[in-house]
């Protein structure tokens, strides 16, 4: 089942972030790790999952976009006057 979505969906979440000082996760995407040379090592990524590409011929499977993940550790809260 699909989500019905009016594609302003970035634009709300941006403005609620605004709105309530906070973040959100991006829609579609899942936090993950690549190992890096040493055992205790790992690199964020996001991986983003596309939506299929409707063609004449059916559906074409578009694969997840990883990204490179900014945001640091989402579990440490810092103090307003930081």
């Amino acid at each position: 089942m699909a989500l019905k979505t009016n594609g302003n969906e970035a634009d709300q979440l941006d403005q609620l972030s605004h709105d309530f000082g906070i973040q959100f996760a991006y829609p579609n995407s899942r936090k993950i790790y690549l190992s890096g040379s040493r055992p205790d090592m790992r690199v964020p990524l996001h991986e983003i999952g596309q939506d299929d590409t409707v063609t004449e011929h059916g559906r074409e499977v578009n694969p997840p976009i990883p990204v490179y993940d900014t945001s640091g550790p989402t579990a440490i809260r810092t103090p307003k006057s930081i």
